[in-house]
């Protein structure tokens, strides 16, 4: 059997490929992908910058020059086609999910499919009303992480910079939590709208004020921020993050009253050369945060963090199919991925499908 995969060729480019599969062996399976998430962490391969480069032996990975052509995508959605004799895990008709590398294709074989891999980690989506497409295991396995280690205490203030699908489902997650502020912040209106609609007690449109400490110290009766998750995954995010968070001691002096470090939680790919400003550095200095990288790879369980994503689209916490704003057929990849570096206004989430 054949496959087309989508790889990219050029710099902004993306071409069709044939490939064979091979046969399904004892242990193996077929899906069909059904969806495929767009996700900003393919930005550096598709604008050229760079690829990760995985290790032969998975012990490490690291960002190199691209050497087209290079195969992206990492959010399956898809139906199983057939199954090896000594599968388990897997049965003709599951819809599974989950993070699957180089799945921008139609077809694709899963070796050793019971086994959970760096690479493909799959699981079965149960039965649901909803759309299942929509049911991105990899990106709420994120999310999941996140609810996880920013789990503030009792009355504390938290801040999510940048509003995007992670950013929304992230502070939809959050409202559960013992917060007592969660304050939204984005450059577009239109996604604070929506964040007040998935739990944000507050908006800031930084683009609207003058001084972002002064607003937060505003907002915060003069706490400042206990957790801020940065999700822009741009300098200026960061900055702006790093504007809200709370000194060490409140008013910034060291002969007050101790507040405790503050915690700024990264979760995004910082994918693009930029200028690092001395008003961040400057509040890195005096505010003295703690800084988590809230990546997977952080998390002790990956796998219970991917099956409680898929649970919690399946019972509505996590509604990722009111952010799939975007649909590309699977023959327009390039408009597809172009997307994710100049994308519209009301763009959010976007999805490849296979119809």
């Amino acid at each position: 059997m054949k496959s087309v995969i989508s790889k990219i060729v050029a710099p902004r480019k993306a071409e069709f490929f044939e490939e064979e599969l091979p046969p399904v062996g004892s242990k193996d399976m077929l899906i069909k992908m059904d969806a495929v998430g767009l996700c900003h962490s393919d930005i550096p391969a598709y604008i050229g910058s760079s690829v990760v480069q995985i290790h032969k032996d998975y012990k490490f990975r690291e960002p190199v020059d691209p050497v087209y052509p290079v195969a992206v995508g990492h959010e399956a959605v898809a139906t199983v086609l057939e199954v090896g004799s000594d599968v388990k895990r897997f049965k003709v008709g599951d819809k599974v999910s989950g993070r699957v590398r180089q799945c921008f294709r139609d077809y694709m074989h899963i070796p050793d499919c019971d086994v959970l891999a760096p690479t493909i980690q799959l699981f079965v989506i149960p039965p649901t009303e909803k759309d299942y497409r929509y049911c991105l295991a990899e990106p709420l396995e994120d999310i999941v992480n996140i609810a996880r280690f920013v789990n503030p205490e009792f009355g504390q203030n938290v801040a999510v910079v940048g509003c995007g699908a992670m950013g929304l489902l992230s502070i939809c997650a959050l409202r559960h939590t013992a917060a007592k502020r969660i304050v939204a912040v984005d450059v577009l209106d239109n996604k604070l709208e929506l964040a007040k609609e998935f739990g944000a007690t507050h908006t800031v449109n930084p683009l609207n004020i003058k001084n972002m400490s002064e607003t937060s110290y505003l907002l915060t009766e003069g706490m400042f921020f206990d957790v801020v998750l940065e999700i822009t995954g741009s300098i200026r995010g960061l900055d702006t993050a790093m504007q809200m968070i709370k000194y060490t001691h409140k008013d910034g002096h060291t002969v007050n009253q101790y507040m405790g470090s503050g915690r700024v939680m990264l979760s995004s790919v910082y994918s693009k050369e930029e200028v690092f400003p001395a008003r961040l550095g400057f509040n890195m200095m005096v505010r003295t945060p703690v800084m988590y990288a809230l990546h997977p790879t952080i998390s002790v369980d990956p796998m219970s963090n991917e099956l409680e994503g898929i649970a919690a689209f399946i019972d509505g916490r996590l509604p990722m199919e009111k952010l799939i704003t975007h649909h590309v057929p699977f023959a327009e990849m390039t408009r597809a991925l172009e997307y994710l570096v100049e994308a519209p206004a009301d763009y959010i989430k976007g999805i490849v499908t296979f119809d």
